[in-house]
Protein backbone atom coordinates (compact mmCIF):
# COMPACT_ATOMS: atom_id res chain seq x y z
CA UNK A 1 0.00 0.00 0.00
CA UNK A 2 1.55 3.26 -0.98
CA UNK A 3 2.05 6.19 1.88
CA UNK A 4 -0.84 8.31 -0.14
CA UNK A 5 -3.58 5.69 0.50
CA UNK A 6 -2.44 5.44 3.68
CA UNK A 7 -2.38 9.14 4.61
CA UNK A 8 -5.37 9.27 2.90
CA UNK A 9 -7.13 6.59 5.19
CA UNK A 10 -6.33 8.28 8.22
CA UNK A 11 -7.41 11.71 7.53
CA UNK A 12 -10.47 9.89 6.39
CA UNK A 13 -10.96 8.68 9.71
CA UNK A 14 -9.55 11.58 11.48
CA UNK A 15 -12.43 13.43 10.27
CA UNK A 16 -14.80 10.72 10.63
CA UNK A 17 -14.08 10.83 14.35
CA UNK A 18 -14.71 14.19 14.78
CA UNK A 19 -18.52 13.92 13.87
CA UNK A 20 -19.27 11.71 16.57
CA UNK A 21 -21.91 12.98 19.09
CA UNK A 22 -20.68 12.75 22.46
CA UNK A 23 -24.26 12.28 23.98
CA UNK A 24 -24.45 8.85 22.21
CA UNK A 25 -22.36 7.27 25.22
CA UNK A 26 -24.47 8.85 27.26
CA UNK A 27 -26.84 6.95 29.91
CA UNK A 28 -28.12 6.37 33.39
CA UNK A 29 -27.16 3.13 34.80
CA UNK A 30 -28.23 1.40 37.69
CA UNK A 31 -26.14 -1.05 40.22
CA UNK A 32 -27.98 -3.77 41.97
CA UNK A 33 -26.45 -4.08 45.14
CA UNK A 34 -29.57 -6.22 46.71
CA UNK A 35 -30.62 -9.83 46.47
CA UNK A 36 -33.08 -9.71 44.01
CA UNK A 37 -33.37 -9.45 40.12
CA UNK A 38 -34.68 -6.07 39.54
CA UNK A 39 -37.06 -4.21 36.51
CA UNK A 40 -38.12 -1.20 36.55
CA UNK A 41 -40.64 1.65 35.66
CA UNK A 42 -40.46 4.96 35.09
CA UNK A 43 -43.64 7.98 35.23
CA UNK A 44 -43.70 9.20 32.07
CA UNK A 45 -44.78 12.74 30.84
CA UNK A 46 -48.00 12.41 30.51
CA UNK A 47 -47.93 10.86 34.19
CA UNK A 48 -48.00 6.86 33.11
CA UNK A 49 -46.25 4.52 34.31
CA UNK A 50 -43.69 3.14 31.37
CA UNK A 51 -42.03 -0.67 32.37
CA UNK A 52 -38.91 -0.38 31.41
CA UNK A 53 -37.31 -3.69 29.54
CA UNK A 54 -34.01 -4.30 31.47
CA UNK A 55 -33.73 -6.27 34.49
CA UNK A 56 -30.20 -6.16 36.66
CA UNK A 57 -29.65 -8.90 38.35
CA UNK A 58 -27.96 -9.02 41.83
CA UNK A 59 -24.75 -7.13 41.94
CA UNK A 60 -25.65 -5.99 38.40
CA UNK A 61 -24.91 -2.54 36.92
CA UNK A 62 -26.54 -1.74 33.66
CA UNK A 63 -28.00 0.35 31.24
CA UNK A 64 -31.38 1.74 32.48
CA UNK A 65 -31.99 4.33 30.00
CA UNK A 66 -29.80 5.78 26.92
CA UNK A 67 -29.69 6.02 23.17
CA UNK A 68 -32.94 7.32 22.25
CA UNK A 69 -34.86 6.87 25.10
CA UNK A 70 -32.68 10.34 26.40
CA UNK A 71 -34.20 11.82 24.05
CA UNK A 72 -37.21 14.66 24.44
CA UNK A 73 -39.66 12.90 21.85
CA UNK A 74 -39.39 9.54 23.76
CA UNK A 75 -41.70 10.70 26.55
CA UNK A 76 -39.32 9.70 29.33
CA UNK A 77 -36.96 12.64 29.86
CA UNK A 78 -36.30 16.25 29.08
CA UNK A 79 -33.10 17.46 28.29
CA UNK A 80 -31.18 14.05 29.45
CA UNK A 81 -33.06 14.24 32.15
CA UNK A 82 -36.33 12.12 33.78
CA UNK A 83 -39.37 13.72 34.18
CA UNK A 84 -40.88 11.52 36.26
CA UNK A 85 -40.23 8.92 39.64
CA UNK A 86 -37.95 5.84 38.22
CA UNK A 87 -38.75 2.81 40.67
CA UNK A 88 -36.88 -0.35 41.20
CA UNK A 89 -38.98 -3.22 41.47
CA UNK A 90 -38.43 -6.85 42.91
CA UNK A 91 -40.63 -9.64 40.96
CA UNK A 92 -43.32 -9.38 43.59
CA UNK A 93 -43.81 -5.89 43.08
CA UNK A 94 -42.48 -4.17 45.79
CA UNK A 95 -40.57 -1.00 45.30
CA UNK A 96 -36.87 -1.38 46.55
CA UNK A 97 -35.95 2.06 45.73
CA UNK A 98 -37.22 5.25 43.92
CA UNK A 99 -35.63 8.22 42.72
CA UNK A 100 -37.54 11.08 42.11
CA UNK A 101 -36.85 13.19 39.28
CA UNK A 102 -34.95 14.86 37.91
CA UNK A 103 -32.01 12.04 37.40
CA UNK A 104 -29.92 12.77 34.28
CA UNK A 105 -27.78 10.88 31.76
CA UNK A 106 -24.71 10.09 33.17
CA UNK A 107 -25.42 9.25 36.69
CA UNK A 108 -25.16 5.78 38.26
CA UNK A 109 -27.55 4.67 40.70
CA UNK A 110 -27.57 2.01 43.39
CA UNK A 111 -30.22 0.21 44.71
CA UNK A 112 -28.92 -0.65 48.44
Amino acid sequence: MNKACIVGGLLLAGIGAGCVDSHITDAILVTNDSAYTLHFEITTVDGGSFPLVTTAAPGETIRLLDGSQLSDGAGLTRDRCTVGDIRALADDGHALATWPAPVCATTTLTVP
